[in-house]
Formats: C-alpha cells, sequence, structure tokens
C-alpha cells in the first residue's frame, strides 16, 4: 500500500495527560539530582549569586542632616530611627570631622528646614564638637597666631602692671628681662585715664582697681601661671558659680579667693562664650585686633588680626577657623603691643609710637 495512504494512529487525550505527567517526573528528578551535586560540581555562571552587602552609612555632615530631618518629619517610627542614625553620626565624629569645617556645617544647617527641637544641636552643637575633635592638642601654626599653647604644653603667664610709668619702651624692656627663650608679651587690658587698667584688675590677690565695668570677659592667672578665661556672670569658685556684677556677696567671695590663691585678674570684653559669639554684629568700629583664646581642649592661644576688624568679625574669625570657644579682647588699635621670641627669633607686633604710656602687659613663657 502507498505510504501517503497508510492510515496514522490517533493520539488520545489520555495519551498528553500520561505524556505531560511522565515530562514533569522527569523534571523534578532532575532538579533533585542538581540540588544534591556538591558545590564544587555546580558551574559558577549557574551558582546562587550572593547578594550585595548593604555600604556603611554616610557620616558626610549634609546627608546625615538631611536624613535626619526627613525622618523626624516623617513621624512614628522613623523618629527611632532618626535618633539612632544621629547617634551614629556622634560617634563617629572624630573620624567624621576630616569631611567637613564648622563654618560649613553651621551654614548648611542655618537653611536646611530642621525640627525645632533639633535646629540647636545641628546648628550650634556639633559644629562646636567637630572644632574639639579637630583642635584636640594642636598648636596653630599661621601668621595670625602670636601664641598657641595646646593643653599639653606648659604655659607659665603673669600680669605686669607698670607702676614706675615707664613708657612702653621701657615697659617692654623691663617685661623682657631674663633668660627665657621662648616668649610672648602682648597688651591686655586697656588702659584708663588714671593710668592704670581699667576694669576690675588683681595683681597676686591684691586688689589694684575694684571698679567693674561693662565688660564681661574676666581673665585669670593662678599662682602656677596657668589661664582662665571666664566671665562675670560665671567665675566658678570651690564648685559654685559666682556672679560677681550681679551679687555683692558673690563679689566679696570672689576677692576673698583672689586674695587666698593669689590670682591675677582683669576685664576686658567678652567676645566668645560657649562656642557663641557674644558681640553683636552691628560692632563696626574696625581695628587691628588683638584676642586671647581657648579651645575645646583647654588650648590658650593668642591671636593678632594683621588687619582692621570689628569685634563681630574677629570673633566669628576664630571661632570659625580655630574652634574658639571662650575669648576676649585686649587692648589693639594704636595701642598694641606686642612681641614674640621663639627659638631665639624675635618678631615686633608693635603699633605704639615710642614714649606711650601703657599701663599693662601680659607675659607668656613657654618651653
Amino acid at each position: 500500500m502507498d505510504e501517503q495512504m497508510r492510515p496514522r494512529p490517533s493520539i488520545t487525550p489520555m495519551g498528553l495527560v500520561v505524556g505531560a505527567l511522565a515530562l514533569a517526573l522527569l523534571a523534578a528528578l532532575a532538579f533533585i539530582a542538581y540540588q544534591n551535586l556538591p558545590s564544587s560540581a555546580v558551574p559558577a555562571s549557574l551558582s546562587t549569586p550572593k547578594q550585595p552587602t548593604s555600604s556603611a552609612p554616610s557620616m558626610v555632615f549634609e546627608d546625615v542632616l538631611s536624613e535626619v530631618a526627613r525622618k523626624l518629619t516623617a513621624g512614628g517610627s522613623s523618629v527611632t530611627e532618626a535618633n539612632a542614625r544621629l547617634g551614629e553620626y556622634i560617634a563617629a565624629l572624630p573620624t567624621a570631622a576630616a569631611t567637613t569645617d564648622s563654618a560649613r556645617m553651621r551654614a548648611f544647617a542655618a537653611k536646611h528646614d530642621v525640627p525645632f527641637d533639633y535646629a540647636y544641636f545641628f546648628r550650634e552643637v556639633l559644629p562646636r564638637f567637630r572644632d574639639s575633635v579637630a583642635s584636640s592638642g594642636s598648636a596653630f601654626r599661621d601668621d595670625q597666631i602670636m601664641m598657641s599653647a595646646p593643653p599639653t604644653v606648659r604655659l607659665r603667664a603673669r600680669l605686669l602692671i607698670n607702676r614706675d610709668l615707664l613708657p612702653v619702651d621701657g615697659l617692654l624692656a623691663a617685661a623682657d628681662s631674663g633668660s627665657q627663650t621662648n616668649r610672648v608679651i602682648t597688651s591686655a587690658a586697656y588702659t584708663s585715664p588714671f593710668n592704670i587698667p581699667a576694669g576690675l584688675t588683681i595683681v597676686d590677690g591684691s586688689v589694684l582697681n575694684p571698679a567693674l565695668q561693662a565688660f564681661e570677659g574676666i581673665l585669670i592667672i593662678d599662682d602656677n601661671g596657668k589661664v582662665r578665661l571666664t566671665t562675670t556672670n560665671s567665675v566658678s569658685v570651690e564648685g559654685q558659680d559666682l556672679r560677681i556684677a550681679r551679687s555683692h556677696a558673690d563679689y566679696v567671695a570672689f576677692l576673698a579667693e583672689a586674695a587666698k590663691r593669689r590670682l591675677s585678674v582683669i576685664q576686658t570684653h567678652l567676645l566668645i562664650d560657649g562656642g557663641r559669639v557674644a558681640v553683636e554684629e552691628a560692632t563696626n568700629q574696625r581695628s587691628e585686633r588683638r584676642v586671647i583664646f581657648e579651645t575645646a581642649d583647654h588650648g590658650i592661644h593668642l591671636y593678632d588680626s594683621r588687619g582692621p576688624q570689628s569685634l563681630f568679625e574677629a570673633a566669628t574669625f576664630i571661632r570659625n577657623n580655630y574652634g574658639a570657644v571662650t575669648a576676649l579682647n585686649l587692648e589693639g588699635g594704636a595701642y598694641r603691643v606686642g612681641r614674640v621670641r621663639m627659638d631665639g627669633k624675635t618678631e615686633n607686633r608693635t603699633a605704639v609710637k615710642a614714649g606711650t604710656l601703657i599701663s599693662n602687659l601680659l607675659i607668656f613663657d613657654l618651653p
């Protein structure tokens, strides 16, 4: 019979079902066998890909602030996440400090919409934390720093009063006597019309001028030559903060403590208090400034503006560039006196005309 005329066997529905079941069984057996193969026998291209590990969260200040603010705004459980994220940044700040500076932090935080309860922390505290980390134990070295003494440096200060009414040349000679190799001399308190320092002045425990001025800055030198910068609203004595310009009892207690411990004290303008600029921006009289300031690590430093600045400009500059947490203005302008003798080299930073009478100087001796 012709092949084309040969009848073909028909495929029944039951046959289709049986065939499908057979194929499924074979596929299942193959999969089980594959799963039981040793890992070395599985081609790398067919193995289960490794899940990518999550990268560490950014410790850039701008990223952290943006994320925390976003989570705080979302509310609910996101607030807990925001606080945890902020805690991570605080813990990492010693490393993260290198990624920014306090001026940039303040500027970004000021422009960013931060919830009120967190605004002060982001705009003021974290920048101060950053400066305290960055400046810890380090000395500043640039043309505007006359002296920089980190806490590891044994700095000895003393106050010299011009009791003999010497002209500035003679007073400088008296201040620079002796064989001390490294010494910095600077003008200190303002000179009053009575040729004594203006404001409260105490020398080795003895009161020279008891009349407090409106200035809120107080510089204290103890009998070991250690310098402390504080305010008339918070002079610490035996664990108590005395408000010597407001309370008679506090004022008398401070004088007694000064006599007991042979303290030397001068009073002048307070420029920075607790890391915040303490003078108004409207203070627009510009002059060459001399400022003594303290950093968060309790280092003591002396700034010379080398050009005209208002008190506000000087305060802002040393806070933003050196991390000053407390700063007091010293006699400057045409009455500034300065001499730096370090490592056998002497630099003159005096602008006072010969023959001018200056009532007092600060002398700093360094190792």
